[in-house]
C-alpha cells in the first residue's frame, strides 16, 4: 500500500510540472545582431529566423514589443538573466512560422550600462505549449 501511494504521489508531482524550461532550441532558430559593437544610443538590429520546421510562440509586450530579456558577461562569465524596463501592459502570444524571419531594433539605451551582452528570447514551440525553451544571440559590446 505504501508503494501505491508513493508511485501516486510521484505521478502526480510530475504531472503538476507543467511549464518547464527544455535543453537547447531546436536546430534551426537563430537569433543574431547586426554587429558586434555599438555605442551608446546606437539601434542594435536584429533578426530571428526559424527555420526549425515548426512554429515558435513568443510575447509581445504592449502587442508591439519582442519580449527580450538579457545577460551581462562579466569576468568571462554569463550572469544572470535581467529583464528589460518595458511598460507596463499586457503580453499577448504570436507565432512565428517555420520558414520565416523577423527583424526589428532596439536601443542600446536600455541595457542602462557598457558592456558584454546577448539577448535572451523565451519561447514555446508550437505543439509544446508546456515547454519553455530559450534562444540566444550572439554577444555584443556596448561601448
Amino acid at each position: 500500500m505504501k508503494q501505491l501511494t508513493f508511485l501516486g504521489a510521484l505521478l502526480l508531482l510530475l504531472g503538476c510540472t507543467q511549464n518547464h524550461l527544455a535543453g537547447n532550441p531546436p536546430p534551426g532558430i537563430t537569433l543574431t545582431t547586426d554587429k558586434s559593437s555599438y555605442h551608446s544610443g546606437e539601434p542594435i538590429h536584429f533578426k530571428l529566423r526559424n527555420n526549425s520546421g515548426a512554429g515558435m510562440i513568443v510575447g509581445y509586450r504592449c502587442g508591439s514589443f519582442l519580449e527580450f530579456s538579457y545577460q551581462k558577461k562579466e569576468q568571462g562569465e554569463w550572469q544572470g538573466i535581467l529583464d528589460f524596463d518595458y511598460p507596463l501592459c499586457p503580453t499577448t502570444r504570436k507565432e512565428i512560422a517555420t520558414g520565416t524571419a523577423l527583424s526589428d531594433s532596439l536601443s542600446t539605451d536600455m541595457f542602462n550600462a557598457k558592456g558584454v551582452f546577448r539577448l535572451v528570447l523565451g519561447f514555446n514551440p508550437k505543439k509544446q505549449a508546456d515547454v519553455t525553451r530559450r534562444i540566444y544571440s550572439n554577444e555584443f559590446k556596448i561601448e
